[in-house]
């Protein structure tokens, strides 16, 4: 097994997780981000627009590495910018395959060093501290030893396997909501709809 000593290590490299190796890296941090798969980006590299980067009154509410990235997508053609949406307030369409190759891009200039295909498998916590972990990819497992570890798995897979509690489910019977499907619903009375809600909490 291959052992890796670094700085901080970011397991999952979606929205949370390219974010907090980027920032990181900026400090002068060394970073080892690990992804499951074969690209970076997580939500980001699979084409959902962005929403809510305006607020009801059309302005500009979010920037940051967010907006950085919006920026460099415009730049190459890879988003249409931040459209007015009247039931999202802003919609930001971007192309899946260009929002990858730019957080590839920020990872190179940043000399983050990264673990692609490789599955978080297991967590050695001390006293209450994670002091490494291992992930294994194809044929291949790394033991990372870190001062801070990040979940950016967008399951908390890393908390759960360092024995952090958690609760699941409702209170007293433990069931779960099922997938959100999100939908649009027009022509409706918004106030009427609040009214029988509250009036039929059921």
């Amino acid at each position: 097994m291959e052992k890796i000593t670094t700085d901080v290590a970011v397991i999952g490299s979606g929205p949370g997780g390219i974010a907090a190796a980027v920032a990181a890296a900026r400090t002068g941090a060394r970073v080892v981000l690990v992804e499951r798969l074969g690209f970076l980006g997580g939500q980001l590299g699979s084409g959902l627009p962005f929403l809510a980067f305006y607020d009801m009154h059309r302005r500009q509410v979010v920037g940051g590495l967010a907006q950085k990235l919006v920026d460099e997508l415009q730049s190459i053609g890879g988003t249409a910018n931040h459209q007015y949406c009247p039931l999202h307030l802003s919609s930001t369409t971007v192309n899946q395959f260009y929002t990858r190759i730019v957080c590839f891009k920020w990872a190179k200039e940043l000399g983050i060093q990264l673990l692609l295909h490789c599955e978080l498998s297991g967590a050695d916590v001390q006293n209450g501290i994670i002091r490494s972990v291992t992930v294994t990819g194809k044929g291949q497992s790394f033991r990372i030893a870190a001062n801070i570890f990040i979940d950016g798995t967008g399951d908390g897979d890393l908390g759960f396997m360092s024995g952090a509690s958690f609760e699941i489910g409702q209170e007293k019977t433990g069931q779960l909501q099922p997938p959100t499907l999100m939908f649009n619903l027009s022509g409706i009375n918004f106030d009427r709809f609040c009214d029988f809600i509250e009036a039929h909490p059921e």
